[in-house]
C-alpha cells in the first residue's frame, strides 16, 4: 500500500529579506572587524621596514616630501607654524586631561600624543632630525613611519652592509 504525502510544493516568489538580513549582518561584522589605519593623501615614497605598524591613538602626522616641503595632518605649513600647532595641540591635551581629572586610570601614566614622521626616503636628513628634535622638546612620543617590503612570509630581508672607512 502506497501512503501519499499530503504536503504539496509552493512555487510562488522568493522571499528576499532573509538573505538581505544575511548579506548586512556580514557587512557590519566586516566593516567593525577590519582596522582603520589613518594615512593622509600626500604622496611620499616610504622607505621599507618589517617591523609591526602602531596604534591609532593620538597620532599627529608630520609629513616631509623628497623636495623638503612639509605638512602637517595634510596641510602644508611652515617650520615656524609647525612648532606652534604642536604646542597648542600639547596644551589643548593637557588642559583636557586636567578637565577630566588627570585622565590615567587606576595609577596608570598617561600616554604622550604619537607624533608619525613620514619622510620620504630621499627627503634631507636634517629636516627629519629637526622634527625628531622639536617633537621631543614637547614631550611627544615620535615614529618613523615605513612601508612594509613585498616579500614572501618567512623570509628575512637581505643584511645591510654599512660602509667601512677601511676600504
Amino acid at each position: 500500500m502506497r501512503i501519499r504525502p499530503h504536503v504539496k510544493v509552493f512555487a510562488g516568489p522568493l522571499d528576499v529579506v532573509p538573505l538581505l538580513n544575511v548579506f548586512f549582518l556580514l557587512l557590519i561584522f566586516f566593516v567593525i572587524s577590519s582596522s582603520l589605519v589613518f594615512q593622509p593623501g600626500i604622496s611620499v615614497e616610504l622607505p621599507t621596514n618589517a617591523a609591526a605598524g602602531v596604534l591609532a591613538n593620538d597620532k599627529l602626522v608630520v609629513t616631509i616630501t623628497d623636495n623638503g616641503q612639509l605638512f602637517f595632518n595634510d596641510q602644508p605649513v611652515l617650520w615656524d607654524e609647525l612648532e606652534r600647532e604642536l604646542r597648542e595641540l600639547v596644551l589643548h591635551r593637557k588642559e583636557l586631561m586636567a578637565r577630566r581629572g588627570g585622565g590615567a586610570r587606576a595609577g596608570q601614566p598617561t600616554r604622550a600624543p604619537l607624533v608619525i614622521l613620514r619622510l620620504d626616503r630621499r627627503a634631507p636628513y636634517e629636516q627629519a632630525m629637526a622634527v625628531l628634535s622639536m617633537a621631543r622638546s614637547l614631550n611627544l612620543g615620535v615614529c618613523l613611519a615605513t612601508a612594509t617590503p613585498r616579500q614572501p612570509v618567512g623570509l628575512l630581508p637581505a643584511p645591510v652592509r654599512l660602509p667601512t672607512g677601511a676600504e
